[in-house]
């Protein structure tokens, strides 16, 4: 994409702060991941009122598919079975230009590495 004038200072100042803030970011994202781990040692599962907040310890579960296929195969309960489209076969079928009208875009993202 081309750019009309830049500044290049202040492209500089931007990707230094970038990379600044990125790095702060994964030093909090660290320290929240221990006081998590430190919360989860201390308090059991539950809703408990802390420091004028609910902190709520919570196990969630997802169906194992692969367990559940074995034990319910198609055969027996198809009606507990989807067919789904494969994207995989689809963009191997279909031509680019008959899958540009098929494709979503996301917006643009910034990477700084």
């Amino acid at each position: 994409m081309p750019q009309s004038i830049v500044d290049l200072d202040n492209l500089e100042e931007l990707v230094t702060e970038y990379v600044a803030v990125t790095e702060l970011k994964a030093e909090t994202e660290s320290r929240l991941k221990h006081l998590r781990g430190e919360l989860l040692t201390r308090l059991d599962v539950g809703t408990h009122d802390i420091a004028d907040r609910k902190v709520i310890v919570a196990v969630r579960g997802t169906l194992d598919k692969t367990a559940i296929a074995a034990a319910y195969p198609w055969d027996n309960h198809p009606d507990m079975y989807a067919v789904d489209i494969d994207t995989k076969a689809v963009r191997h079928h279909l031509a680019p230009a008959t899958l540009e009208a098929f494709t979503n875009y996301s917006d643009p993202t910034v990477s700084v590495r």
